[in-house]
């Protein structure tokens, strides 16, 4: 075997190995929330306990699906959910903010990338968003919501007036 071919028999396999330490970086990350998470319930819990008083613990509400999957694109489905097209610097700024302080910007775009693939996010003019479908499924529940049922609004008054 020459040693070039060694060379690049070795090459290959570092750059396999540096794809799995990114992986279980990523892994590590998620689970980090997940035990800053768990940290604060049970440092609430405790104060609860002790002093007799309730202190809230805040999550924002379209963050609680993705703390429970505990995954980066549930993250960025709600986020894009709840604010609608967004950049990648966006994105990454909101889930910084409300989920993962220790996010980076290149998890994030293999995420997004990984996600485009799958047909779970679009990509237009630099604006991250839900395809129309989803996007208009969730618009027009929404527009039913506020409106009344159709008997409601044409409930007659006294007919024996």
């Amino acid at each position: 075997m020459s040693q070039q071919n060694y060379a690049d028999r070795i090459r290959d396999q570092i750059k396999v190995v540096e794809q799995r330490i990114a992986t279980l970086n990523a892994e590590l990350a998620d689970l980090r929330a997940a035990q800053r998470v768990i940290r604060q319930l049970e440092e609430n819990s405790s104060e609860n306990h002790t002093k007799g008083k309730k202190r809230a613990f805040f999550m924002p509400p379209e963050m609680a699906q993705a703390i429970r999957d505990n995954t980066i694109s549930s993250a960025v489905i709600a986020k894009l959910r709840a604010h609608g097209p967004m950049d990648s610097g966006a994105i990454l700024d909101e889930l910084q903010k409300t989920w993962r302080h220790d996010l980076n910007s290149s998890t994030l775009l293999s995420t997004l990338s990984r996600m485009k693939a799958a047909g779970r996010i679009i990509n237009k003019d630099r604006q991250w968003m839900l395809p129309q479908t989803e996007e208009a499924l969730s618009s027009s529940q929404l527009d039913n919501a506020s409106k009344p049922d159709v008997a409601e609004s044409h409930t007659p008054n006294n007919v024996n007036d």
